[in-house]
């Protein structure tokens, strides 16, 4: 859990960035949250095994 608290507090600091940049960024910024969820829950599940 902490592991995700740290990788989603720089996600929060940087909405504030990816709601300015262009129409042509905005699907980029919204696939890297989800790709950096899928990365934790990975992780997660190799802490857990």
């Amino acid at each position: 859990m902490k592991g995700l608290a740290k990788m989603v507090r720089p996600n929060t600091a940087a909405s504030p960035r990816s709601t300015k940049p262009p129409a042509k960024l905005t699907p980029r910024v919204k696939a890297l949250p989800a790709a950096r969820v899928g990365f934790l829950a990975v992780d997660d599940r190799r802490q857990i095994a």
